[in-house]
């Protein structure tokens, strides 16, 4: 019996961990994203990067921001800062949807597309700019490949 309830203690804590979605009691949160990204160890600028909002658990809200752009005088690093009005009290996630071609399949063009999740502790509620997400991907690695995107097992 102790088993069982450890073993429903565990799954409900995975199901509905911290970092899944945030709640702010404000009506804005802030949203900074700083990136690059490599494809064979080489800067690689990617297809299209967008942010996206999730309402609840996972729905799909609506985009943030359809295009992030690069830098200038870098093509594979991003920054972005935003402020986003939400409706205070309200279950939320944050993530980035990324399309690239990095390694395309035997030389033909192939969009793989990807979502990183970003963490809720990167989300800011109280106007804390200095609070950013940082990353560096790798988009040669399996992790970023779509795995239905192009010909092959596991989009490769």
């Amino acid at each position: 019996m102790k088993i069982f309830i450890l073993l429903a203690y565990v799954t409900s804590y995975f199901i509905y961990a911290e970092d899944d979605y945030k709640t702010c009691y404000t009506d804005t949160y802030d949203v900074v994203i700083y990136g690059q990204f490599y494809c064979n160890g080489n800067g690689y600028q990617p297809s299209k990067v967008s942010l996206i909002e999730y309402s609840g658990y996972w729905v799909r809200s609506h985009v943030i921001q359809s295009k992030i752009f690069p830098l200038p005088k870098s093509r594979n690093k991003i920054y972005y800062f935003r402020k986003t009005q939400k409706t205070p009290k309200t279950e939320f996630s944050v993530s980035m949807e990324v399309t690239h071609s990095c390694n395309a399949y035997r030389g033909r063009p192939c969009q793989y597309t990807f979502i990183e999740h970003i963490p809720t502790s990167k989300i800011d509620c109280h106007g804390n700019e200095r609070i950013a997400y940082t990353f560096h991907i790798n988009l040669n690695s399996g992790n970023y490949r779509g795995r239905v995107s192009c010909t092959g097992p596991f989009g490769k």
